[in-house]
């Protein structure tokens, strides 16, 4: 005696014929995803991945823009992605024509978000040298094989009046572009 009516029997006995179509279904899209993904890691990697000190690394041109156009600032920076800001030099023209060269090295600091904070030493400017800080955000980044990001455009802003063009106040900001590998790092 079967307490089961013939109707539900008959459902059962359909869902079963139509799971292997669906099981077959999942499993074609289930494959098309991990091709995918295996395909393009980078893709993945760049939504997971934060941006890290090894973000910023590299040899940069900037030009700097002084509030009151004042001034304008032409340079390059070396991030050696661990934190340093290893060499740099610039040269800054003043209204009027004068000229100043100066260089500059430091630290910086990278937030998950691409923010951070770099301060430097100013040298050519006075005696001992000043020490500044800046604010920036990464911009713009490329994502490397091994899924970390590098800035390839960072714009910062000075904390503080312009220690360059003293007596002015000036608002100071800079807009860095990562320039061509000189040698192949990566």
């Amino acid at each position: 005696m079967n307490l089961v009516p013939k109707e539900i029997r008959n459902m059962t006995g359909q869902a079963r014929a139509k799971s292997p179509r669906l099981r077959n279904a999942f499993t074609a899209i289930a494959t098309v995803l991990v091709l995918a993904l295996i395909s393009n890691p980078a893709v993945v990697l760049a939504e997971q991945s934060a941006y890290t000190v090894e973000s910023l690394e590299g040899d940069y041109a900037f030009v700097g823009t002084y509030s009151g156009d004042v001034a304008r600032l032409v340079g390059t920076a070396e991030f050696d992605g661990r934190g340093d800001l290893t060499s740099g030099s610039a040269r800054v023209v003043i209204v009027g024509g004068a000229v100043k060269s100066i260089s500059y090295s430091g630290q910086y600091t990278m937030n998950p978000d691409g923010t951070g904070t770099m301060t430097l030493s100013i040298f050519g400017v006075a005696t001992p040298p000043p020490t500044v800080t800046l604010d920036f955000v990464i911009s713009k980044a490329r994502i490397l094989n091994n899924g970390i990001k590098i800035a390839t455009e960072i714009q910062d802003a000075l904390e503080g009046p312009s220690v360059v063009v003293p007596g002015q106040n000036s608002f100071v900001t800079h807009i860095f572009t990562r320039r061509p590998d000189r040698e192949h790092r990566r």
